[in-house]
């Protein structure tokens, strides 16, 4: 008996130094994994702009070029987002007229010297970077104000838009051809035309200023002439007139008019060849 005694001791004995040390020593380390998603915020037009600006005393202004040639105008565009700047897909403008319809849009692309100094993305650790893009206006555009409105696109889709305006001003320009009246005898009258054509995108008209005639004498009128000289000689300016309305209305963008003038010849004028001129001053109409 006492012996099976003793070999249950030993027994539970051995059981308690097995269990001892399971329990006295932390397991080995662990590796964990950490994660996040990173939501996509939408771009950001920081500014824009266009030129040139031919009067910036007064908002962005741009005179036309004579007809037949365009005006090149370059809209500027500084753009950012929160994702950061690789994730601007697309950069566009579309021009509309006065009365809102689509004249162009646009493809702006990345310009390192476009000058971003002034412009600040509502994310403040990302720095605004420069687009540009032209589109031209034609001599035959109508003069008025022109929305211009930039989106930028990021490649999930968001975007930002901004808008602002310029103006087309309009261009009054014209040719005039000379006054041929031939060979008029004394005491005869001719009768010529001079060839009127507009080069600007504005309709012009003549004004008489004082509504009693052209060159009755005032030297305000928008058709106003010299006498004729040769030499000494002269034949008055009085003795030239014209049937010209000046309510007429010449079209803008080539349009073409025909104005007359009659001379009468005084009668002694002596032979020669007599010249003058004559003075167009064209006022919108």
């Amino acid at each position: 008996m006492e012996n099976n005694k003793i070999a249950t001791l030993l027994i539970v004995g051995a059981i308690a130094i097995m269990v001892m040390p399971v329990m006295g020593i932390a397991p080995p380390g662990n590796t964990v994994t950490s994660n996040v998603t990173v939501g996509n915020v939408a771009p950001d037009v920081c500014g824009k702009w266009e030129e040139p600006d031919d009067d910036v005393a007064d908002g962005i202004q741009v005179t036309p070029n004579q007809c037949p040639d365009t005006k090149t105008v370059t809209i500027y565009a500084c753009v950012c987002d929160g994702n950061g700047n690789d994730d601007i897909s697309n950069v566009s403008a579309e021009v509309k007229y006065a009365n809102e319809t689509t004249k162009t849009t646009v493809a702006l692309s990345i310009n390192s010297s476009v000058d971003c100094g002034e412009c600040s993305c509502i994310y403040s650790d990302i720095e605004c970077v420069g687009y540009s893009g032209t589109f031209d206006m034609g001599c035959c555009d109508p003069a008025g104000i022109y929305t211009v409105n930039v989106t930028v696109t990021d490649a999930s889709g968001k975007t930002d838009s901004m808008e602002n305006t310029f103006e087309y001003l309009s261009l009054i320009a014209m040719t005039a051809s000379d006054v041929n009246f031939g060979s008029v005898a004394p005491g005869g009258s001719g009768t010529a035309n001079s060839t009127i054509i507009v080069y600007g995108n504005n309709p012009i008209k003549f004004v008489d200023v004082g509504s009693g005639g052209y060159d009755n004498p005032d030297p305000d009128d928008g058709i106003v002439w010299s006498d004729m000289t040769s030499g000494g000689n002269s034949i008055p300016d009085d003795q030239i007139s014209t049937t010209w309305n000046p309510a007429t209305c010449v079209a803008g963008c080539f349009g073409t008019a025909y104005i007359p003038f009659t001379l009468s010849v005084p009668e002694g004028t002596p032979n020669g060849v007599y010249t003058g001129t004559i003075t167009f001053t064209p006022s919108h109409c």
